[in-house]
């Protein structure tokens, strides 16, 4: 005999919706789901909501109230009779597609720490989204995630949120049993289902929204729309949301703040005296919500004994892929009425970011740009176009800076805050995390792999995106190799453990070092029950700013080489990855059978990093015959270098055979496309296969001398069809890896952002680089602990203080003294009643 899948109770709160419930009932009597139990509960209709249900949907259990108990009083009458072990709230006038609720339920089996699952609803259109998961600002201002957007897929991503909204929700009985029944102090209605979810994670409950469950809601069917009766029902349980909720020093640190904020320059709608009137309430009723914040915090201690434990077994009902969208479902229905509510609160798809990456950025007037500052600038351009509050903290490169560059700079546009760092005082953290606990930022986005490990290491609840741009073991390998020494191993493994460690979601260059990053994972255990499904890496592919270069002033042709030379350029940093060998012989050997080819160099060694590889090329050339015909400019100004791409012919990448060619990318590629200079690449990583599927650039094969001169030979001699291809490469690039493109897994994560299912609370010991240090370094290290520990005892005291302050306030002592004669009227009763 086939065993049932849980038993589900559906519980639909009534008050006046007979022109709604049939769409609503018809499309619960449509649902796939084999096993649940309906009830109605009205809240006194006095239209013909009951006849209706009874006289068309007897087998509906209906309950009727003598009154209304409002939101949360009447749900709590159904939950009470619900025989299921999953119950879900839902609104009279919607309508659910018929595979909702098995997603809900399915997606609630597949993790028993599921709690409550919330859907992805849709207006009345069945196009326009009107809910993916909720939230609240540091004041309890709530809104919806995606609120009026068109549904494009970009909430299809099944997460953790703070809370859902009560329209469709599913909570389980262990949660109920846990954390108790919708708090009555909220009526008629109003942040009930926020109390209940804070309540649930408090009690170590997930919150999750689920896309593929889908709902059409016409909303403020029974409230009534928007009027100052709402906003003040609205407003006094905001308040009293955060006095039962919200802990003492967020209270002044952010709630005070947020809220005279929000009242300076954010004028409510309407009138204020509904606001005014919502202060009185909550005011004079301080003592009761006082005491429902000790009565309803979590007990941990089951209220009744659950039925059935809901885990996974072998007959539950498949998940789809995906749910079709509602329009054919939606009834007929007035124009939904806008929600002025959005007016009230500042638009929160714009997020305040914490960006840790590397400098000199792209448009700094420095020697050299780096593939850490091209990087940094591609995460963090497309965030300040979509709106959003960034404040970027990078940290320079060694060498890079001139002597007497302040420790910190910093420069503030509009939204664009930029703090441009000494690697030292980036790397011990301390002025990171201090500019983290200033703006309080909403996520944090850490570019490379170096400000991954800053920002793995930072104390912060906030969500975290790792960008490793670059596989960093790989580089450590070829590290090793170049300078035979395997000590750079510890060092980069210390950084690579506590960012797989710590980060939510990652990103990398290509597939390839995505493949690996998922490795990491695994081996460090985050591939689990909890993860599956989920998606940690994405690739986000290095790109290219789409800004023509033009020709400012002669470099090469009348200086190094005549205009019927055929210039082959290197440009950039010669590292460990960099094949010289092959290289120079090439290039030896064609210059021997074409006198036009000329090789001029842009680049030169990488000071701290590898000063090896490029004074070896130098002595190969200093001994050559032809060295009359190699041009080494070394690191050329920055601004001259697209005159140099635009001059030459084509740009040449020699790669040696190692894994970090294959994971990683090569980003000179991309500053040669913007001049239409042809590529001429070894095809190893992942960018260059991609050109030469698509018929872009010219390969060779890995250490392979004779086809490197070869290739130069027939480029040389076909310089029409090579132009003609770097017009290709410049199109392809400029078309399809722009920054905003590539960048949109980032984005849309950006929207909305939340922990890998995995994460907790409690944070991660850092683990920390091997070091050598010396008994001066060791003294430092000591003092820097001491004044670390002077700078805790400060802020404590400043914190007592602040409590001081509280405790001072006019409406605190009046709080204090209402309670007083409360106390003191409760207990003389008592005693009068002994009497």
């Amino acid at each position: 005999m086939t065993e049932l899948p849980p038993l589900v109770t559906i519980i639909i709160l009534v008050y006046n919706g007979q022109d709604y419930l049939p769409a609503c009932l018809e499309s619960i009597a449509r649902l796939t789901y084999p096993n649940f139990e309906t009830i109605a509960v009205d809240n006194a209709s006095t239209d013909g909501s009951v006849a209706l249900i009874r006289q068309y949907y007897p087998h509906i259990q209906l309950i009727q109230n003598p009154r209304n108990l409002g939101f949360g009083g009447g749900n709590n009458v159904g939950l009470k009779a619900a025989q299921g072990d999953v119950m879900v709230l839902l609104n009279q006038d919607t309508v659910v597609d018929t595979r909702w609720l098995t997603e809900l339920v399915n997606t609630i089996q597949n993790d028993p720490t599921i709690g409550i699952a919330g859907c992805k609803i849709y207006n009345a259109d069945g196009q326009t989204l009107q809910h993916a998961g909720a939230y609240l600002l540091p004041n309890a201002l709530s809104g919806h995630v995606g609120r009026d957007e068109p549904d494009h897929g970009q909430y299809d991503q099944l997460h953790d949120v703070e809370y859902v909204t009560g329209a469709a929700l599913a909570v389980t009985r262990q949660v109920i049993d846990y954390c108790g029944l919708l708090d009555p102090g909220y009526y008629p209605a109003y942040y009930e289902e926020a109390d209940l979810c804070f309540s649930a994670r408090r009690m170590g409950f997930r919150v999750i929204y689920v896309p593929s469950a889908t709902v059409v809601h016409h909303e403020t069917v029974s409230s009534g729309g928007i009027s100052s009766a709402y906003l003040y029902r609205y407003h006094k349980n905001r308040l009293r949301f955060v006095i039962k909720n919200f802990n003492w020093p967020d209270l002044k640190q952010k709630f005070a703040k947020f809220e005279l904020d929000w009242l300076r320059y954010h004028k409510p709608p309407g009138n204020n005296l509904p606001l005014l009137k919502a202060y009185l309430y909550n005011l004079f009723t301080l003592p009761a919500t006082l005491t429902a914040r000790r009565r309803y915090q979590p007990t941990g201690q089951p209220i009744s004994g659950s039925k059935r434990a809901l885990s996974p077994n072998n007959n539950r009902v498949e998940i789809p892929s995906s749910a079709p969208k509602l329009s054919s479902l939606a009834p007929t229905a007035p124009q939904l009425l806008k929600r002025e509510i959005n007016t009230m609160i500042s638009d929160r798809n714009q997020k305040r970011i914490l960006i840790l990456g590397g400098c000199p950025l792209p448009f700094e007037n420095q020697l050299k740009t780096y593939s850490v500052g091209l990087r940094t600038w591609q995460l963090t351009e497309p965030l300040l176009k979509d709106g959003h509050e960034v404040c970027l903290v990078a940290s320079r490169l060694l060498y890079q800076y001139p002597a007497g560059t302040k420790p910190v700079e910093k420069t503030v546009n509009s939204n664009f805050t930029y703090y441009s760092v000494d690697n030292a005082l980036f790397e011990g953290t301390d002025f990171v995390q201090t500019i983290h606990n200033e703006i309080q930022p909403d996520c944090i986005v850490a570019a490379n792999s170096f400000p991954s490990y800053i920002a793995a290491g930072l104390h912060t609840e906030c969500p975290l995106w790792a960008d490793l741009n670059g596989h960093l073991m790989t580089e450590a390998q070829s590290a090793a190799h170049a300078f035979d020494d395997d000590h750079y191993l510890d060092h980069f493994l210390a950084y690579e453990k506590r960012v797989v460690q710590r980060a939510d979601i990652f990103s990398t260059s290509g597939q390839p070092q995505r493949y690996a990053t998922l490795g990491e994972l695994g081996l460090l255990k985050r591939l689990n029950k909890k993860t599956a499904g989920y998606t940690f890496v994405h690739t986000i592919p290095n790109a290219v700013d789409p800004v023509v270069y033009h020709p400012t002033k002669p470099v090469i042709r009348g200086y190094k080489a005549t205009d019927t030379d055929f210039v082959v350029l290197w440009s950039g940093g010669y590292n460990t990855w960099a094949d010289i060998d092959t290289l120079f012989t090439g290039l030896e050997m064609a210059m021997a059978h074409h006198p036009s080819i000329i090789f001029v160099s842009t680049g030169g060694a990488i000071k701290g990093h590898d000063e090896v590889t490029y004074p070896q090329f130098q002595s190969r050339v200093k001994n050559s015959p032809y060295r009359h015909r190699f041009h080494l400019c070394d690191w050329v100004p920055r601004e001259d270098v697209p005159n140099y791409f635009l001059e030459a012919d084509v740009g040449v990448n020699v790669d040696k055979d190692t894994l970090e060619g294959v994971l990683g990318t090569r980003t000179r590629i991309y500053d040669w496309t913007k001049a239409a200079l042809p590529t001429l690449t070894t095809n190893i990583c992942e960018l260059t296969q991609i050109m030469t599927r698509e018929k872009i650039c010219y390969t060779i094969p890995l250490n392979d001398p004779d086809a490197l001169c070869e290739r130069l030979l027939y480029l040389a001699d076909h310089r029409d069809e090579l132009k003609a291809c770097g017009q290709r490469a410049r199109d392809y690039f400029f078309s399809q890896l722009t920054f905003e493109q590539t960048t949109m897994p980032l984005r849309q994560w950006v929207q909305q952002p939340h922990h890998a299912p995995d994460w907790r609370p409690t944070p991660l010991k850092p683990e920390l680089a091997p070091v050598d240090l010396s008994h001066q370094e060791l003294l430092g290290r000591l003092q820097e602990q001491e004044r670390l520990t002077h700078h805790l005892y400060e802020q404590v005291t400043t914190l007592n203080q602040a409590l001081n302050d509280i405790r001072a306030t006019r409406w605190w002592k009046l709080a204090t003294a209402y309670w007083s004669v409360g106390a003191w009227s409760k207990e003389n009763f008592k005693r009068s009643n002994k009497r």
